[in-house]
């Protein structure tokens, strides 16, 4: 009895919750990501944007190949003429840029690279929040 309780509690927890328009958004996780060497960049592929706010992004880890160590990274929204902007670990940042297309409903690219240029290449993991509300 006690099962059938808490399963119509959920239930009914889903009802209330599709009423009022609750969205998980959409987010890309990247696990293992090589970005090339001399601060090359590397370009997501398109993933659809629902929602009309900022995008955002969260560096989890990032590993210098050669020497092991961790490493900045830059990160930009490709193709809106969007600046880099520094992705610390562990923080949210928001992508943004000056005309405001970052906020655009419809399919967008992440671009990702080190910093600072140099031989090794390294291993990015992170999030990239497409819609406000995905951003935990």
């Amino acid at each position: 009895m006690k099962k059938i309780k808490a399963l119509f509690a959920a239930f009914v927890l889903t009802c209330i919750l599709s009423m009022n328009g609750v969205s998980a958004g959409n987010y890309i996780s990247f696990v293992g990501i090589k970005l090339p060497s001399w601060s090359g960049v590397y370009t997501s592929d398109s993933a659809k944007k629902t929602e009309d706010n900022y995008q955002h992004t969260k560096t989890v880890a990032t590993t210098d190949l050669v020497t092991g160590g961790g490493r900045a990274i830059s990160a930009r929204v490709y193709g809106v003429g969007a600046s880099y902007v520094s992705a610390p670990k562990g923080s949210w940042v928001q992508l943004k840029d000056v005309s405001g297309l970052t906020t655009v409903i419809g399919n967008h690219k992440l671009q990702i690279k080190a910093t600072k240029s140099t031989l090794a290449k390294t291993s990015y993991n992170g999030i990239w929040a497409l819609d406000t509300s995905a951003k935990g």
